[in-house]
């Protein structure tokens, strides 16, 4: 897979704008990066999420996807990577913040054999041969809240890279998005602990029976309208990579 580092025209401006000085740089990618000019949703849950916490996963994906917005996540699996495949599945677009250097990379096969490679940008602040930390994961966390206009935290346990993500994203202002279940096991303790702190909680519609994403629409049309439109960029699309 070969890659690219940005240049400053094409440095996402809503990361630069959050992080300042501490926007990392620089920045490694491969893929679309007109991406990047579009609303975007971050989601954040357990590698080992339940059955109900990735079907809320898919259901707000799929209606983020239906306004034309793009997935953000970390490439993990469970809540990660679901949301990326059903970005993929559905026509949609979607970005991957890496955990690691682009060597120590490959692509999960459930999205490589869906994937066209306008759909895709893969990011990473590491290093090429740097390999995966939990240091540099919880890092990242940073970077994925940085590209998106509003995060939906899935579950989450009171510790761990979930938990530091939403403790990011109220640290830093972004729209936190916390699902509401009907019985909070330990799995999503990290839920009630958010909503206690000023996160907005999804809860099921009981008209439609999906989630009722009326808040988090506002909220990315908001984030959307206030921040500065990045200047247009032009990049070569690359062949995904044969296994």
């Amino acid at each position: 897979m070969e890659t690219q580092i940005m240049t400053s025209e094409q440095y996402p401006q809503r990361l630069k704008s959050l992080l300042g000085e501490k926007a990392p740089e620089p920045l490694y990618y491969w893929g679309n990066l007109e991406l990047l000019n579009k609303p975007a949703v971050g989601f954040c849950g357990s590698r080992d999420a339940t059955d109900k916490g990735l079907q809320v996963t898919a259901d707000t994906a799929e209606q983020i996807l239906d306004k034309g917005w793009i997935v953000v996540s970390g490439h993990a699996k469970g809540v990660d990577s679901t949301a990326h495949r059903i970005a993929l599945e559905n026509g949609g677009s979607t970005i991957i913040v890496l955990p690691e250097g682009f060597n120590n990379f490959t692509l999960r096969r459930e999205l490589k054999d869906i994937a066209k490679p306008e759909q895709l940008l893969i990011i990473s602040e590491y290093p090429p041969e740097a390999r995966w930390t939990a240091w540099r994961a919880m890092q990242r966390n940073k970077t994925i809240i940085g590209l998106s206009d509003a995060m939906v935290l899935v579950q989450a346990r009171m510790k761990g890279g979930t938990f530091a993500a939403g403790e990011e994203s109220l640290k830093y202002k972004i729209s936190l998005f916390v699902a509401v279940y009907q019985n909070h096991g330990e799995e999503s303790e990290g839920n009630l602990y958010f909503l206690k702190r000023g996160a907005i909680a999804l809860k099921r519609s009981p008209t439609s029976g999906r989630a009722n994403i009326s808040s988090l629409v506002k909220a990315v049309s908001n984030a959307s309208k206030a921040k500065v439109e990045p200047a247009p960029v032009q990049t070569p699309l690359f062949e995904l990579e044969k296994s």
